[in-house]
């Protein structure tokens, strides 16, 4: 994967990070920045060459009435390609798409539909902490937090997840481990809790029979900072 390709990809999943969790002046930001590099020019511009070599190639097949359109176009695409190249081409692409998300995303800003994430202070819903920002929707007697961490999640071992479990007065589940996702299991008399991690967003869905706010904040606060320690295992961006 080349620079350019790498550089894209990793701004355009920036910016829905920050979408998911509402924070539109961080992925407006992100857009914006990324939009400024020097190559962005070279890039769209390889994006259309090959487009337009695409289309005449498509247009050659069907007038040929080749059976296997796609897969002789994509042979004919390889064999042509000159002044070119595939990766200056497929970063130009997600330029495009770059640019209009931060087209849409600039509708938003200057119509003002977004102006209290633009302002100095942070909305009440919008929760920045050191190794974290967050975002509650409260539904009692359902909550749902959605957090986007600053590192890759961290793997708890058993003996801290039993100590944060102990700590809330929860019970822990065994812990559930993918490749890149990690799903934890608490409960007790009052509530029920599940955490879905994957890379660097976490989710917090709890259901409580007395619904608190407050007891909310302190088990979505004390899970996300376990997800966010240092000493843990963790994954890392790829």
């Amino acid at each position: 994967m080349s620079e350019e390709i790498s550089y894209v990809m990793s701004a355009i999943n920036q910016i829905y990070d920050n979408l998911w969790i509402g924070d539109i002046k961080i992925a407006f930001e992100v857009a914006t920045q990324a939009l400024q590099q020097g190559k962005i020019e070279k890039l769209v511009e390889a994006a259309e060459m090959a487009k337009k070599l695409i289309t005449f190639l498509r247009i050659e097949a069907k007038e040929k009435e080749i059976e296997d359109k796609e897969d002789w176009v994509t042979e004919s695409f390889l064999k042509r390609l000159e002044d070119i190249s595939i990766d200056d081409a497929i970063a130009g692409v997600m330029m495009v798409h770059l640019s209009n998300l931060k087209a849409a995303l600039n509708y938003l800003v200057e119509s003002g539909k977004i102006k209290p994430l633009l302002e100095e202070e942070e909305p009440s819903q919008l929760r920045k902490e050191k190794r974290y920002k967050c975002v509650v929707i409260s539904q009692p007697p359902k909550f749902e937090v959605k957090a986007l961490l600053d590192t890759s999640f961290s793997v708890p071992n058993f003996e801290r997840l039993k100590k944060v479990a102990e700590e809330l007065g929860l019970n822990p589940t065994i812990l559930e481990k993918s490749k890149a996702a990690m799903t934890l299991r608490f409960f007790s008399g009052n509530e029920f809790v599940e955490v879905i991690a994957q890379r660097f967003i976490a989710r917090i869905i709890m259901t409580m029979r007395e619904p608190s706010e407050e007891r909310m904040n302190r088990i979505s606060s004390k899970i996300l900072e376990m997800l966010t320690e240092e000493k843990n295992g963790s994954f890392d961006r790829k």
